[in-house]
């Protein structure tokens, strides 16, 4: 590793801790253009009550068709925290890559689509699979693409 990758995790370590732990609310402090359903908002990237919630209802379903019982009320609350804390640390790196000039192209993200194994058919890219599936779970081909491209750029930076 070397210092630039040790200083990365720290400061992004530490911004996820301060967050989590003392209740701190950016979106309170540094926007103006807040909502309701606003729950953290870093640098010009807004991360939405929804999302978190979507989120973390995707991964209690997994919990609970795994482990085949119901999950209870702390499970709900570490899910939630877990996806809190990774949605503020993605969008933290997210950020930090815009800053930095990173960048992936439309081109670049729709290769990447089309790699993945779910949206195949007959082990081809399949257009009206891949719109269903995303409609299934409340995406936009729009939302995706752009949820993949922040994804892939915070992956980026973690990997610098």
């Amino acid at each position: 590793m070397n210092i630039r990758q040790i200083t990365i995790g720290t400061f992004v370590f530490i911004i996820i801790f301060v967050f989590t732990f003392s209740g701190f609310k950016t979106s309170k402090f540094f926007s103006k253009n807040i909502t309701e359903d606003t729950a953290f908002v870093v640098g010009n990237e807004t991360i939405s009550k929804k999302e978190i919630q979507k989120i973390s209802q995707n991964y209690l379903k997994q919990i609970s068709n795994e482990k085949e019982t119901e999950v209870n009320e702390y499970q709900m609350q570490m899910v939630s925290n877990f996806v809190s804390q990774m949605m503020v640390e993605n969008t933290l790196l997210y950020v930090f890559a815009q800053k930095e000039g990173l960048s992936l192209s439309d081109r670049e993200i729709t290769d990447m689509i089309k790699k993945i194994p779910a949206f195949s058919e007959n082990g081809a890219f399949s257009l009206s699979l891949y719109k269903d599936l995303l409609k299934n779970n409340g995406y936009t081909p729009e939302k995706y693409e752009q949820e993949r491209k922040k994804d892939s750029l915070s992956l980026l930076v973690k990997g610098a």
